[in-house]
């Protein structure tokens, strides 16, 4: 949707059907009705959300390819670390009869351990490990 080549806006319906829905949570359509209520009435909000770009310094140089590959959107956040592996670990969980998340934190909290990163920006290192 948002790589429209006309960059027409156009309005999204949430309906939380998901073990987190966070981002249902956080617009306060806690549940299909409130989120129905929602897209009955037509009610906006305006949300910024994240762009990042994956391996490139411009997306104007990127092909249409390129650009659906390269790059990404985020509408609650982006992750690395810990965060990032309970993300990954609760897919195994989808399934289980209890909250997915709740138990894939518990699973990585056991096997923690430090992760090292450097951070740049614009080529100049502003953390590091």
């Amino acid at each position: 949707m948002l790589h429209r080549s006309d960059r027409r806006k156009l309005p999204i319906g949430f309906i939380p059907n998901g073990s987190g829905n966070d981002t249902c949570i956080q617009l306060g359509a806690t549940d299909l009705g409130r989120a129905l209520d929602f897209i009955v009435k037509g009610d906006l909000v305006k949300y910024d959300i994240g762009k990042i770009l994956i391996d490139h310094e411009s997306e104007h140089d990127l092909t249409a390819e390129q650009l659906n590959f390269n790059l990404r959107y985020t509408i609650i956040n982006s992750v690395f670390g810990v965060s990032a592996k309970i993300v990954h670990t609760a897919i195994g969980f989808k399934s289980c009869c209890c909250n997915a998340y709740q138990l894939a934190a518990l699973v990585e909290f056991c096997r923690l351990k430090p992760d090292f990163y450097n951070i740049y920006v614009d080529d100049v290192l502003v953390y590091e490990n």
